[in-house]
Formats: C-alpha cells, sequence, structure tokens
C-alpha cells in the first residue's frame, strides 16, 4: 500500500473541522464543497484547492483564510498569488488590522489598476471604476 504524505493545509484543515465538531458533511454542507472532496484534501490525496474554496471553508470554519494556508506559505518559501498574499497575513493600516472585507476591496482596486488598459480611448471609465472601489474602501474601514 502507498503511503500518503499529509500535506499541511489538509492537516490543519481537519484539525479545525474537528475543533469545530463538523463532520465532513456538515462542513460540506456549511461550506457548499463536496465532502468527498474536503476528505481527498484532509487526507493529502489532493493539493491546496483554489483561494475561492479556500475561503468558503474558511468561512464555514470560522476562522480566518491564515489559519489554513499561512503556515504553509510561510514554510513553502512558494510564489503566491496576490489573493494568497493578501489572506495569509495580517495587514496594518494606521495601527489597525484590515478586515476581510478590507483587504477583498483593496485586492479589488489593485486588480482594476492592473487590468485597465490606460488609453486615452478607456482612462475615463477605468478611474471611474478605480474610484468607485475606493469609495468603497473606505465604506469598510
Amino acid at each position: 500500500m502507498k503511503e500518503r504524505k499529509l500535506n499541511s493545509f489538509g492537516a490543519k484543515l481537519k484539525k479545525l473541522r474537528l475543533e469545530k465538531g463538523y463532520s465532513l458533511q456538515q462542513l460540506a454542507k456549511l461550506s457548499n464543497v463536496n465532502a468527498s472532496y474536503i476528505h481527498r484534501l484532509e487526507q493529502g490525496n489532493r493539493n491546496r484547492p483554489s483561494f475561492t474554496i479556500i475561503m468558503q471553508l474558511a468561512e464555514a470554519l470560522k476562522v480566518d483564510v491564515i489559519e489554513l494556508i499561512g503556515n504553509e506559505l510561510k514554510k513553502n518559501k512558494q510564489s503566491v498569488t496576490m489573493e494568497e498574499l493578501f489572506y495569509s497575513n495580517e495587514i496594518i493600516y494606521k495601527g489597525k488590522t484590515l478586515t476581510s472585507d478590507a483587504k477583498e476591496v483593496l485586492l479589488l482596486i489593485l486588480e482594476e489598476i492592473l487590468d485597465s488598459e490606460w488609453t486615452s480611448h478607456t482612462m475615463l471609465e477605468e478611474l471611474k471604476q478605480v474610484g468607485e472601489a475606493i469609495t468603497e474602501l473606505k465604506e469598510v474601514i
């Protein structure tokens, strides 16, 4: 029989699930993620899932995303997406820790800027979209 090496994400997911007293089916229902997929994650049969699924699992477990992926990112020194960078670290602005909502809006602002064409034909509309996102950020900070 082939021995599986548990990855730190799967081990952490299982630990948090058991700490909350959830069965696989309960976590699946709360997170809208298939129970067998969660089981395969916990057993190390699947690599870390998409960031969307990580967010769903963290929300269902009532933990910050950093609890699921933070230590793994630091240990592996791997490349990370902007989402992983934002959600796996505590971000402090003017002495206050940004909430997940604030991080999400800040990420949206960066994406709007990076995805813009920034030509004379698109600039005004793109500035408007960035401005709207900034207004939303001001509301959640």
